[in-house]
C-alpha cells in the first residue's frame, strides 16, 4: 500500500506541476497565435511552435485525468500541421485555437476549485477532504 501511496504523490506533483505551467503555456499559445494572424497569408516561421506546444500537452494531459485537453491538443496540433503545409490556412486554425486556450483555462480553474476545496475541507473530485 506505501508503494501506491508513494506512486499516487508523485503522480499528484506532476500533475500540479502540469497545471502550474498550463498558463504560461496560454500565454505563448495567445502570443504566438497573435503574430500569426498579424501576417495570415503569409508562411510563418513561428507557427509550428504553437504545435511543439500542442504537442507536448497532448502527450500528458489524458495521462493526468484531462482527457478533453489531450484531445483538444491533439486536435490543435494536427490543424497546425495541416495549416503550415498549406499557405492561406491560418483561418482554419481559429477554433482549435480557441477551443485549446478555453479548455486550458478550465482545467487550471478546476484545479485551482479542487484545492481551495481541500483546503476548507470541502469534498474534492477525487472524493476525499
Amino acid at each position: 500500500m506505501q508503494a501506491q501511496d508513494a506512486f499516487s504523490a508523485g503522480l499528484q506533483k506532476v500533475r500540479s506541476r502540469f497545471l502550474e505551467q498550463l498558463p504560461e503555456q496560454s500565454a505563448m499559445i495567445r502570443d504566438i497565435w497573435a503574430q500569426v494572424q498579424s501576417a495570415p497569408d503569409k508562411p510563418s516561421p513561428i507557427l509550428p511552435d504553437i504545435g511543439r506546444i500542442a504537442h507536448r500537452i497532448a502527450g500528458t494531459a489524458a495521462t493526468l485525468g484531462f482527457p478533453e485537453l489531450g484531445r483538444l491538443a491533439a486536435t490543435l496540433e494536427d490543424a497546425v500541421t495541416e495549416a503550415h503545409d498549406h499557405p492561406g490556412g491560418i483561418a482554419a486554425l481559429t477554433a482549435p485555437v480557441t477551443a485549446m486556450l478555453q479548455e486550458m483555462a478550465r482545467a487550471a480553474e478546476t484545479e485551482n476549485q479542487t484545492e481551495t476545496g481541500a483546503e476548507t475541507g470541502v469534498q474534492t473530485k477525487t472524493g476525499q477532504a
